[in-house]
């Protein structure tokens, strides 16, 4: 028979006295790994393909580390996504065997996916809050419907805009959307043939009652804004076409639209490739890094180069201070569109 003594009594309590801030610092650091949000620091890319079926992964910034978050059943594709501001979840359209028409679908880490709504094509945006979706749907006509979302109840609430533009995104402090206007009455053609749209970009209230213009060049096309994470700035590709040639760039401004500038030209980025992005940048959560996904492919000559596609990301400084090129593996026989937060 063992017997606790008083030494013994207080031996314990000095243990445990010495162990309290460490069992303390286990305990807190247990809580934050379990409610930290799932899809912080990280790019998702929607849509991620191999073998013929697509998935929905992530990297971190640097495009290491990917991981599968959820792979598609065969048959079934995924259109771009957006994470929610906290984090936690996922939205995304998903166009399946038995629904060709796109659906709104839901998918929180380790949970089921949830589909909220029928018909969006697009999913644009999130509320800063969490508790609202940004959309639209559009037609084979090219006449599209802009709308929110409640995603408690999966209620719809139009967004004031003609049926040739489309909504985009959502501002950090809630108060504004950006917009695309179609413009389906002006276009480009060009020496040889090829016609191009010219498009072009603007802000307005939630309530859709003011609006400001963020690009005015008529001869532009403008399209993929993205505001930045403290909402100061938008991001956004521009195409130009001048003396015959077509020009692609990355574009910053102000979210007034005010002090416009060209980030990055991707047309002259390799002098070996061809560069072209392929849907809209993503903000690192910092606001100092601009991410567009691209696809690159060699300067074809007499067909040589046609099947060489590759993908990369290419990162810009928000500062105007230079591009890197980050290669994307080649594992996946195509990349989706990526989103950031």
């Amino acid at each position: 028979m063992h017997l606790v003594t008083g030494g013994h009594v207080k031996m314990l309590k000095a243990i445990s006295e010495l162990l309290l801030p460490f069992l303390l610092l286990v305990a807190a650091h247990a809580v934050s790994f379990a409610d930290a949000p799932a899809f912080r620091d990280k790019i998702v890319f929607f849509g991620n393909t191999v073998d013929g079926r697509q998935r929905i992964e992530s990297t971190a910034l640097d495009a290491t580390q990917l991981q599968t978050l959820c792979e598609l059943p065969q048959g079934t594709s995924v259109l771009p996504g957006r994470i929610s501001p906290d984090g936690r979840t996922l939205a995304f359209t998903l166009v399946t065997k038995e629904s060709p028409r796109p659906a709104l679908w839901l998918w929180e880490h380790g949970s089921e996916r949830k589909k909220l709504s029928d018909n969006v094509t697009w999913v644009c945006a999130w509320s800063p809050n969490s508790e609202r979706i940004a959309g639209f749907d559009g037609d084979a006509d090219g006449r599209f419907a802009s709308f929110t979302i409640d995603v408690a109840t999966g209620r719809r609430t139009k967004i004031d805009l003609p049926e040739t533009d489309w909504v985009d995104d959502w501002s950090p402090n809630g108060r504004t959307l950006l917009a695309t206007l179609g413009n389906p009455t002006r276009s480009y053609v060009r020496a040889d043939g090829e016609e191009y749209p010219l498009r072009a970009l603007i802000s307005l209230d939630v309530s859709g009652e003011r609006r400001t213009p963020i690009t005015t060049d008529p001869q532009g096309d403008y399209i993929w804004p993205r505001y930045s994470p403290d909402g100061t700035q938008v991001a956004f590709y521009a195409r130009y076409h001048r003396n015959g040639k077509t020009a692609e760039y990355a574009m910053i401004a102000g979210a007034d639209g005010s002090n416009a500038r060209e980030l990055a030209c991707f047309t002259s980025l390799d002098n070996d490739e061809l560069i072209k992005p392929n849907g809209a940048p993503c903000w690192a959560p910092d606001g100092r890094t601009i991410f567009f996904k691209v696809i690159k492919r060699p300067q074809i000559q007499d067909g040589v180069g046609a099947d060489q596609t590759r993908f990369e990301l290419a990162a810009l400084a928000s500062d105007g201070s230079g591009t890197r090129r980050i290669p994307l593996s080649t594992e996946r026989s195509w990349w989706g569109f990526i989103d950031c937060r």
